[in-house]
C-alpha cells in the first residue's frame, strides 16, 4: 500500500496509483501531515511518495528523516519524486 501526494492533482484522482499498478491513498498536499501519514502507516502503507512537493510542512519533513529516502526525477519535465520507505525493517529481512 502506498500513500501518494502529487501537487496539482485532485486527491480523489486514481490516475497515479492506477498507472503505477499500486493500491493506496492519494492525499492532497494540504492534508498531508504527520498524524495522517502515521495513521495510514498503521493501516498498511509501506511507502510515501511525494511528487513535485517541493516544501512539505517542517514538522512532517523532520518526521520523515527517520525513514530511508530514494529520490529521482521522472518524465520529460524532470518531476522530482521522493519515495520514503515506511517499513525498512521488513525489506531488510529479505
Amino acid at each position: 500500500m502506498t500513500i501518494i501526494s502529487y501537487e496539482g492533482l485532485d486527491c480523489r484522482s486514481p490516475h497515479v496509483l492506477y498507472r503505477a499498478r499500486r493500491n493506496g491513498w492519494s492525499i492532497s498536499r494540504a492534508s498531508l501531515g504527520v498524524d495522517l501519514v502515521e495513521k495510514l502507516h498503521e493501516l498498511g502503507a509501506g511507502y510515501l511518495v511525494l511528487i513535485r512537493n517541493k516544501n512539505v510542512e517542517k514538522t512532517l519533513a523532520k518526521h520523515l528523516e527517520k525513514y530511508p529516502l530514494d529520490q529521482f526525477t521522472f518524465g520529460s519535465k524532470n518531476w522530482p519524486i521522493r519515495i520514503y520507505d515506511l517499513n525498512p525493517e521488513l525489506r531488510s529481512l529479505k
